[in-house]
């Protein structure tokens, strides 16, 4: 879902648009741990069980793969970077409200070129998903958390 939400707000061509669901659905199957990514259901129980499975093994090995994976199904153009028209679409496949992405984009564009490149995109996203700082200027990853 949150594939075609991204491809109707960029307007995508069919072709982007499977690219896009490839990538996301890779993501899925990664948390789903060898589960049936064609049922798109997975009970809270084993989805917790295989999360916390994942995160105490080979999640920290493979974090940075889902990380560059999720830089790519952004990278909509696929020129390298996430513009701020990509970072939105995003916040909006996600359904998180788009006008929350203007301070995470910031955040995460370290070098103030107006775009996100892999680099400050992975080490943003690795230090959210990873580090313990409450403190860190990347707990905004995915806008403001309730708390």
């Amino acid at each position: 879902m949150t594939a075609h939400r991204v491809a109707d707000y960029m307007n995508l061509d069919d072709k982007s648009t499977q690219e896009l669901l490839r990538s996301r659905l890779k993501i899925w199957e990664g948390i789903i741990q060898g589960g049936d990514p064609d049922d798109f259901k997975v009970s809270e129980k084993v989805y917790f069980s295989h999360l916390l499975a994942t995160l105490n093994t080979e999640f920290r090995e493979a974090v940075v793969g889902f990380v560059n994976n999720d830089f790519d199904s952004m990278d909509l153009d696929g020129d390298g970077f996430i513009s701020p028209k990509e970072h939105r679409a995003f916040f909006y496949g996600f359904g998180i409200p788009t006008e929350h992405s203007a301070a995470v984009f910031e955040a995460f564009d370290t070098d103030r070129d107006g775009l996100i490149s892999r680099e400050e995109f992975v080490q943003g996203a690795v230090d959210f998903t990873l580090s313990e700082d409450e403190n860190s200027p990347y707990n905004c990853f995915l806008g403001p958390l309730v708390k």
